[in-house]
């Protein structure tokens, strides 16, 4: 064991600066994907471990660094992300939000895909209104599937996304405001949850509309953070953070 610790230990100092460089140079992207995920990290007391927080984050150069914390708190988005201007691609998490109003300089964009997840819980109460929400979601994902496949950048694709996806994208809020109107639609319902997600972040949903370097989602950063849940199944917890 302490042979391995001290292995582990200066295979640390050897990557840190690495790490540290590759992480600089990502927070000057113009444009910053950033989540979370939890991790049983260091031993609070006898028989249980601390809840800790990995933060990945992906530049615009298909880099990734992982951040950690000890909680899920805005003080550590804020420490991370001192001195960045740009745009910040999140899901909905509240902390995301008051970071980028508290910032100047700062955008946030949204998920389409956490959205679309909000929905998917409620297909077996909803099942039509929840068809009809993901008709017009996968209506705009079609569209950013051909701009893949025709290669557009840039103008090319900002004007795609504002002729073909815009309409789109303002059906579908349309869509959501008239189905908050009804009355049989009760708070606990998970449809009125999507629908208060959805409405709450139109503005933040609508970047990628204008702003042809803004993916639609994050799920390029969630691939690369998979490494982590399908980690936790198998080594269960770090034994100090």
């Amino acid at each position: 064991r302490p042979s391995l610790s001290t292995w582990t230990g200066r295979s640390i100092d050897l990557l840190r600066p690495i790490h540290e460089a590759q992480l600089r140079r990502i927070l000057q992207s113009r444009v910053l994907a950033m989540d979370e995920t939890p991790i049983k990290a260091g031993r609070q007391h006898k028989g249980k471990m601390h809840q800790g927080w990995l933060w990945p984050l992906y530049g615009e150069h298909d880099e990734v660094c992982f951040t950690y914390s000890a909680s899920r708190g805005k003080a550590h988005i804020e420490t991370v992300l001192k001195g960045f201007e740009g745009v910040l691609l999140s899901d909905g998490y509240s902390a995301y939000d008051s970071f980028a109003k508290a910032k100047p300089g700062v955008t946030q964009a949204q998920c389409w895909a956490h959205a679309r997840r909000y929905f998917v819980k409620a297909q077996a109460i909803e099942p039509e209104a929840v068809a009809e929400a993901l008709a017009h979601i996968g209506a705009l994902y079609r569209v950013e599937a051909a701009i893949r496949a025709q290669g557009f950048q840039g103008e090319d694709k900002r004007r795609c996304r504002a002729e073909r996806s815009r309409p789109l994208a303002e059906a579908f809020f349309d869509w959501c405001h008239r189905q908050r109107q009804r009355i049989d639609l009760v708070n606990s319902n998970p449809l009125s949850r999507a629908l208060k997600y959805v409405t709450g972040h139109q503005q933040q949903m609508s970047v990628f509309l204008t702003d042809p370097d803004v993916p639609i989602d994050t799920n390029h950063l969630e691939r690369n953070l998979r490494g982590i849940p399908m980690g936790r199944k198998n080594w269960l917890f770090a034994w100090t953070e």
